[in-house]
């Protein structure tokens, strides 16, 4: 069994929300950190193209992975995007690619 420190702060914030999610995914720490900083913060939608719309909510979707490039595609999941390394990026079958063009990205995007 997880547990967690919820602070009352957490919870007034929340609208008194009692659902675990927010508490246990460290969301809550998260945000009291980045709202203590003294740098500039900028929501994402205001630096994305076309606001909210730039943002790619991607569909969950069972994966087929290949191994051999001449059959697959390069794949970002969203812990992928995160990194800084891309050196190792796993390949998914190109039929399933090819029949969700949503998946792609455009350079320069």
């Amino acid at each position: 069994m997880k547990s967690k420190l919820v602070r009352s702060t957490w919870l007034e914030e929340q609208g008194r929300r009692l659902d675990c999610h927010p508490y246990l995914s460290d969301a809550m720490e998260s945000t009291s950190v980045l709202s203590r900083l003294s740098a500039t913060k900028t929501p994402l939608r205001e630096l994305t193209r076309d606001g909210m719309a730039g943002i790619f909510y991607g569909p969950r979707f069972a994966r087929s992975y290949v191994r051999d490039e001449e059959h697959g595609v390069p794949f970002l999941d969203s812990t992928d995007i995160l990194r800084a390394d891309l050196s190792f990026v796993p390949l998914l079958a190109k039929p399933q690619v090819q029949a969700r063009a949503e998946l792609m990205i455009e350079a320069g995007s």
